[in-house]
């Protein structure tokens, strides 16, 4: 196509699109093949859902009032004109991502947005990428509908905490009664599983003798150490580097913002999708709705990169975002393997003496790639240097907790 001609046309454009003749602009391409001929060349150099025909080049040789033009006209005729019928395909959002490349001012920037909102036949045509809110009519009303679904997930979130929350208090006496049978069958296995699930262990039985005292009683016949009513039950092992430095690897089901452990960092996968009970991040930041920390969440996911938060986010550790570890994860061992150095060396950066790592702690099963990974990581620190690291707390499920420290151990401990 004539490069004369497409300058010709983006001018032509350009005194259309100012004036607002955009009516008149779809008569004209009825009767000008050679001009409708080249706005169709100049979709296709500017879209890159057009892959044989895009060109890069010609799209960022575009100024402001040009890409604006080209926004309002290929918003306009599509639809109205069967040439410029676009559907998913349209070259509105490419045109957008580049206006914002070049720092439009912002009222501009918006005042095109509320534009393309009130004057888009194509619901496809999605100013701020595919969302749910199609049906907004202009800026300020989709900024209305976000904020609106965004008060509902709060509200949707909040109700489900207090679905939760009665439904343990109604839970608490018929527990209580569990517990109480538990101890007349001398069943010590289920003590504590009660006891978590929030029986009354100060309940006064019938011979005047608190439930607390008859599970120490039962434990104390059954040689039973009551501590575990009070704390969770772990395994740990001891191993050395090549200095002697020590570091203590110890597998347990903590609750690490309830029990008093002397942790100064925090290991954590990056999801933020708290309102379904999958993501540990919320019991460990300050500010649960920040946009800054779910950007670095996409980011570790998205780069495969261990992150660290920064500083203000809590007052009492340092956090670290890692990426996703998905239950039916097949990637090779050299990714958990790097993924555990990956977390040392950051511990190193923070001057870490404890880490608390919580990946696993809601796993409901895993590979065993995954665990010879992360010793294979423990392997080469062993062979080098802790870097002062002397605590690391690995969270996990009762289930699986033996089959780590058993795995821990034989390829760890001489």
């Amino acid at each position: 196509m004539n490069k004369l001609l497409l300058e010709t046309a983006l001018h032509k454009l350009v005194d259309i699109a100012y004036k607002g003749y955009f009516d008149e602009l779809i008569e004209l391409l009825k009767i000008d093949s050679i001009f409708c001929d080249s706005l169709i060349q100049i979709e296709n150099l500017i879209n890159w859902v057009r892959r044989d025909s895009f060109d890069q080049e010609f799209l960022f040789s575009l100024h402001q009032d040009e890409l604006v033009t080209l926004i309002k006209v290929f918003t306009k005729l599509d639809g109205a004109v069967d040439k410029f019928t676009f559907g998913t395909n349209t070259p509105v959002p490419c045109l957008l991502y580049r206006l914002s490349d070049l720092n439009c001012e912002k009222s501009k920037y918006d005042e095109i947005v509320d534009w393309i909102f009130k004057n888009r036949t194509n619901k496809s045509i999605f100013p701020f990428g595919w969302d749910a809110f199609d049906d907004a009519k202009s800026l300020n009303e989709y900024i209305t509908l976000a904020e609106l679904k965004k008060l509902k997930n709060e509200e949707y979130r909040i109700k489900n905490n207090i679905r939760g929350v009665e439904n343990r208090l109604k839970d608490l006496d018929k527990v209580t009664s569990d517990l109480i049978d538990a101890i007349k069958r001398r069943d010590v296995g289920s003590f504590d599983k009660l006891i978590h699930k929030g029986a009354d262990i100060y309940h006064i039985l019938e011979d005047g003798q608190s439930i607390y005292d008859k599970i120490r009683l039962v434990k104390t016949e059954k040689s039973k150490d009551w501590t575990r009513l009070h704390k969770p039950l772990v395994e740990s092992l001891y191993i050395c580097d090549c200095d002697n430095n020590g570091l203590s690897i110890i597998f347990g089901d903590f609750e690490p913002t309830k029990e008093i452990f002397n942790f100064d960092c925090v290991s954590l996968s990056a999801r933020y999708d708290h309102g379904f009970g999958f993501s540990q991040l919320y019991k460990f930041v300050n500010d649960k709705e920040s946009e800054e920390i779910k950007r670095l969440c996409d980011q570790a996911n998205a780069n495969q990169k261990t992150i660290l938060l920064p500083k203000q986010v809590s007052s009492k550790w340092r956090v670290l975002l890692t990426p996703v570890i998905k239950t039916n994860d097949e990637r090779d061992i050299l990714v958990y393997k790097n993924l555990m150095a990956d977390i040392f060396n950051k511990c190193h950066e923070l001057h870490s003496k404890a880490l608390y790592m919580s990946q696993y702690s809601l796993m409901m099963s895993y590979k065993n790639h995954q665990i010879k990974g992360i010793i294979e990581a423990f392997q080469e620190l062993k062979k080098a240097k802790f870097n002062g690291v002397e605590k690391v707390y690995f969270d996990v499920d009762m289930r699986f907790r033996q089959h780590f420290y058993s795995e821990f151990r034989k390829n760890l401990v001489p």
